[in-house]
């Protein structure tokens, strides 16, 4: 969930690929438009770990870094947030759980450069990291407009659904 921010990232070679972020349920729906054969990529779930943070986020080198983000992915998003499931459902057809490991993605180790007054309430500073998450690539939607909803699942709670639609239009210049 990206929040107030923007939601829709066209990205690679001549903006083939959509990543999407879907809004809360306070919010509106995020919209997007795309060209016809544009896939959407979205994350339901996300840990990072790098070596400017404190532990349990913290890892000296890009193997530590690896192992943290793949475990903080389990254990944050099963035991701390207690999520069941992310359901992943376009225009109502049955939802498909992207909490399986065919849906994990991990980042290969990456370096970043932090301003002052960052994120992580560090220095300014080059930072290296690895990302683990629950993702979906959705393949390309047919022409017109469709409704992109995940819904997290909790033990402790109702399910969080956010949303997004994404209007495949022909001609469409991004």
């Amino acid at each position: 969930m990206a929040g107030h921010g923007r939601s829709c990232f066209p990205v690679g070679h001549n903006d083939r690929v959509l990543i999407l972020w879907t809004r809360p349920p306070d919010q509106s729906p995020a919209r997007c438009a795309v060209k016809p054969g544009t896939p959407v990529f979205l994350f339901g779930f996300f840990i990072e770990c790098s070596n400017v943070e404190a532990p349990p986020f913290f890892g000296a080198t890009a193997a530590d870094q690896r192992t943290c983000a793949i475990s903080g992915l389990e254990k944050l998003s099963r035991t701390q947030v207690h999520i069941q499931a992310i359901r992943v459902c376009i225009d109502g057809a049955p939802a498909t759980d992207i909490m399986q490991d065919r849906f994990r993605a991990v980042s290969p180790q990456m370096r970043v450069n932090l301003p002052n007054d960052n994120i992580l309430g560090v220095s300014a500073r080059t930072a290296t990291f690895v990302a683990a998450a629950w993702v979906a690539m959705i393949r390309p939607l047919a022409p017109g407009m469709h409704t992109i909803r995940v819904a997290v699942v909790v033990t402790n709670g109702p399910p969080t659904v956010t949303s997004a639609v994404v209007n495949v239009v022909p001609g469409h210049n991004g």
